[in-house]
């Protein structure tokens, strides 16, 4: 989960807002965003697919390079 909460944090510096801000833009609460930062949880698929939509609207980037970025920065389930 390291990977994704970095990249999130970086999304959230680029676009230049507060936690509270950002999980307003996204439409999320900012308990789901802290949760995400604190790796407690990862957002589910839906919700990866809203976030990167809303990203691109906040960025500039293309739509399917963040959603890229996303997916691969979640890690996989461990098979033990």
């Amino acid at each position: 989960m390291g990977q994704f909460k970095k990249l999130l944090r970086k999304y959230i510096q680029k676009i230049g807002v507060n936690v509270v801000t950002f999980s307003s833009e996204i439409g999320v609460s900012s308990s789901t965003v802290y949760n995400w930062l604190n790796g407690v949880t990862i957002p589910d698929l839906k919700t990866l697919l809203q976030l990167a939509d809303r990203l691109e609207d906040l960025t500039g980037e293309q739509y399917e390079e963040i959603l890229i970025k996303l997916v691969v920065s979640i890690p996989r389930r461990s098979d033990a």
